[in-house]
């Protein structure tokens, strides 16, 4: 064989290994080519079939979420209402797919107008955000008084705080509270407008009580008319332990009154 037939021999193998090479690469490009427009494909059809449930799972949910409410008003909630059911309907609401990224496709894709399950879900989800926020609210009120109310439609008058209701406390939720501007936060303002009265009245004897004593001496308010001012006002207080606590003080200033008058005679009584 001369040495121009093995360089053609060379040539031939090199260009058919080329040939082979291109044809194996063309074929795995067609291949994933094909294997995306499947994937495109499956997820079209996904996403079809998917938007059709959650259509009908907004329905259910927003059900549900109308069950929170004590009637159709959708003032009031239920009561008792627990929180782990307010939670469970959020993450229920949040995995609603509304969204082309949601089925990782693009909006011009999709093979249905999403818009009306979107709207619907952002509604539920501003219908949950207003029990949440009515829920959070109730249970700052609650803890505060002795017993949680029966009825936030209640007057009010039967409520009685603890010693965790302050002026500030109150102050807090009454800003809060008055945003909403509706039948339930005029409910829940009868209840907070009660506490006030309730933490002012005490606050106020216990101001009294400490201009009537410093330490263990009595000041110069310590009259026999502050005195009584205070222990009727004293009475007033609904809380036992709170009115407990006034009680005992009071008791304080008037030993030391009694002593003081004791003091006073004995000093009449000595010989000049």
């Amino acid at each position: 064989m001369n040495k121009l037939s093995w360089v053609n021999m060379n040539l031939v193998k090199r260009v058919g290994c080329i040939a082979v090479v291109g044809g194996s690469l063309l074929i795995c490009f067609l291949g994933i080519s094909m294997n995306a427009g499947q994937r495109q494909q499956q997820k079209i059809e996904y996403a079809e079939i998917t938007i059709r449930n959650e259509t009908e799972k907004i329905k259910f949910l927003d059900k549900l979420v109308g069950e929170l409410y004590k009637d159709e008003t959708e003032e009031f909630l239920v009561n008792p209402i627990e929180e782990l059911q307010i939670k469970q309907l959020e993450t229920k609401v949040n995995q609603l797919k509304t969204e082309a990224a949601d089925f990782g496709l693009k909006s011009n894709h999709l093979p249905l107008d999403i818009s009306q399950i979107a709207e619907d879900k952002q509604k539920l989800a501003s219908k949950l955000a207003d029990i949440r926020t009515k829920y959070t609210i109730q249970q700052q009120v609650q803890e505060m008084l002795v017993q949680a109310p029966e009825n936030w439609e209640a007057t009010g008058e039967a409520v009685i705080i603890n010693e965790k209701a302050t002026a500030e406390n109150l102050l807090k939720l009454h800003n809060d509270v008055v945003q909403f501007n509706s039948v339930w936060s005029n409910g829940i303002s009868v209840y907070l407008n009660e506490m006030d009265a309730q933490v002012n009245l005490y606050n106020e004897i216990q101001q009294g009580i400490d201009k009537m004593i410093d330490g263990q001496n009595l000041t110069s308010e310590a009259t026999l008319e502050a005195f009584i001012h205070q222990f009727n006002q004293v009475s007033q207080v609904k809380n036992t332990t709170l009115r407990k606590r006034l009680s005992e003080r009071l008791e304080q200033v008037d030993q030391l009154m009694n002593a003081q008058i004791i003091g006073e005679e004995n000093l009449l009584e000595e010989p000049i």
